[in-house]
């Protein structure tokens, strides 16, 4: 599949705001309503990217397998990117919350970063 090149950049750009503060005094997620409401806009560009993986349940046990081992998301290709995000903004339609759960445990932030990296 060819990925849309800017579509993906914008995706990307939520990194820095997805990113857990690491600081006390870090106000970015002070307020629970406005985190949630940036989780959905990042669903929305998501979507809005038309990447999402058609095939995503083929991946969800790989990824559900390996996301947190050392090394595994930053080795990732964009397909594969693409595919677990998928994974979350599907999952999180199903359950609601999980996107943000994933958000709060930084693993979006560390896919987005990966995403950046391979999409230059």
């Amino acid at each position: 599949m060819e990925y849309n090149k800017s579509a993906l950049k914008k995706v990307s750009l939520f990194k820095e705001i997805l990113t857990p503060p690491t600081q006390p005094n870090d106000k970015r997620w002070h307020d629970r309503d406005s985190l949630e409401r940036t989780v959905y806009a990042f669903s929305k560009c998501f979507y809005d990217a038309n990447v999402l993986d058609q095939n995503w349940m083929d991946f969800q046990d790989e990824a559900s397998a390996n996301y947190k081992k050392d090394g595994w998301i930053e080795n990732l290709s964009i397909e594969k990117i693409c595919s677990f995000l998928t994974v979350l903004v599907r999952k999180d339609r199903f359950s609601e919350g999980f996107l943000l759960m994933m958000v709060e445990d930084g693993i979006v932030a560390k896919i987005l970063a990966r995403l950046q990296e391979v999409n230059e």
